[in-house]
Formats: structure tokens, C-alpha cells, sequence
């Protein structure tokens, strides 16, 4: 956990390439989704949907390519994430069940999210010249 506070607090944002696609951000997210949630739906049609399963990344991929520095930079946001997560359920699962540990960990791990999520658009709307 530590290491991914000194990544996060040492990777600073660069400005890269826009993305290729000119499909507003209100409409690609829902189109996307469904196409994900889609293919989910029809895993059992699809008798190998764990072999097919990497392509949902496909989606992702695609968007970012051109935002490496930017999609690898949520790597140690995801670390601080998964890592909060992980040690709530361990910590108190056995004492307060899945569904309350769950909670809290959720809980925790929002509480991290969120303040992390408002400094990075603060960031972004700085370097923007948009009003904070």
C-alpha cells in the first residue's frame, strides 16, 4: 500500500493525445456497456466464454492507446483500492460475515476514491485553465 501512495504521489500527469473516436463520452460509455453486458449475457451460448472473456478488454484497449502514461497511472490507484478492499474482508469477514465486511469495505474503499477522483479533476481542470 505504501508503495502505491509514493507511485501515485511521484507519477504526474503528462499531456498525451486525445482519443481517436469523436463519439461523445455520454453515448460511448452506455454503447460500450451494453456491448459488454451483452456478451455476458450470452456467455452460456458462447460454450467458451472464459476464452472470450479477454476480448472485453479489447474496449478498453482501444480507448487508451493512445493514453498509456495515462491508463498506467491508475495503476497505483487501483492498488491502494484493491489492497483497502482486500484487507477489510480479511480482517472482518470471519467476525461480521461477508455482507457487513463487504459494506465496510466498500466504505473504506470509497472513501479513498472519492477524495483521490476530486484531486485529480481539480489537476485536470488546473492544467485545463477551467475553473475549479
Amino acid at each position: 500500500m505504501l508503495l502505491a501512495v509514493i507511485m501515485h504521489l511521484s507519477l504526474r500527469p503528462r499531456e498525451e493525445r486525445g482519443h481517436r473516436s469523436t463519439i461523445p463520452l455520454y453515448l460511448k460509455v452506455p454503447l460500450t456497456l451494453v456491448i459488454v453486458f451483452g456478451i455476458i449475457l450470452i456467455k452460456k451460448n458462447l460454450q467458451g466464454f472464459m476464452t472470450f472473456f479477454p476480448m472485453v478488454g479489447v474496449f478498453a484497449a482501444y480507448e487508451t492507446r493512445r493514453s498509456l502514461w495515462t491508463t498506467c497511472r491508475q495503476m497505483p490507484v487501483l492498488m491502494m483500492l484493491f489492497s483497502t478492499m482486500m484487507i477489510i474482508l480479511r480482517v472482518a469477514q470471519n467476525r461480521l460475515g461477508l455482507g457487513l465486511s463487504l459494506l465496510m469495505g466498500w466504505a473504506l474503499l470509497l472513501s479513498i476514491l472519492i477524495p483521490l477522483f476530486m484531486s485529480t479533476m481539480k489537476q485536470t481542470r488546473s492544467r485545463q485553465g477551467g475553473s475549479p
